[in-house]
């Protein structure tokens, strides 16, 4: 297998510029002058770049049954993190969120009801008053009605 040598942006860099086995040059990001720098040093320098053993460290602590242990341990052992409780998760913001606006939703329905029956309330209050005032005017003109529909019968 050939090792290709990389120029990586020094952002992003930390297993191209491993100290003990780079796999390459890094370049700071956008510096287009040191980006061609480095590969015209790569290309021309390649004899002196340990890439073969740098790519052979890289291999062997990149095997599945190194990279997989620790998960393979907690698995084995799972344990609770230490601070587990401390802080809410985001399902549990997210819930205790939810929880407070339900509560203000149901909290601001309630008092439109209860403003609705007072309004209610007031309105039947008003309309009894309207009816009782219609029909105690109606008896005060009764007599004369009554004076005046006798009259009519009399032919008087």
């Amino acid at each position: 297998m050939n090792e290709i040598p990389i120029a990586f942006s020094k952002a992003y860099a930390g297993l191209v510029s491993n100290i003990n086995n780079p796999l390459g040059l890094t370049v700071p990001a956008g510096d287009v002058s040191a980006l061609v720098t480095a590969i015209e040093k790569m290309i021309y320098n390649s004899g002196q770049l340990p890439l073969p053993q740098a790519f052979e460290y890289l291999r062997q602590a990149l095997r599945w049954d190194i990279v997989v242990k620790p998960l393979l341990e907690f698995c084995l052992t799972p344990e609770f993190a230490p601070d587990k409780g401390h802080y809410l998760t985001e399902a549990e913001r997210i819930s205790r969120d939810k929880d407070a606006f339900l509560g203000q939703v149901v909290r601001d329905k309630d008092a439109f009801l209860e403003q609705v029956i007072i309004d209610k309330d007031a309105f039947y209050k008003q309309v009894i008053s309207n009816k009782d005032a219609e029909i105690d005017r109606y008896h005060q003109f009764l007599p004369i009605r009554a004076y005046h529909w006798l009259k009519q019968l009399l032919g008087k």
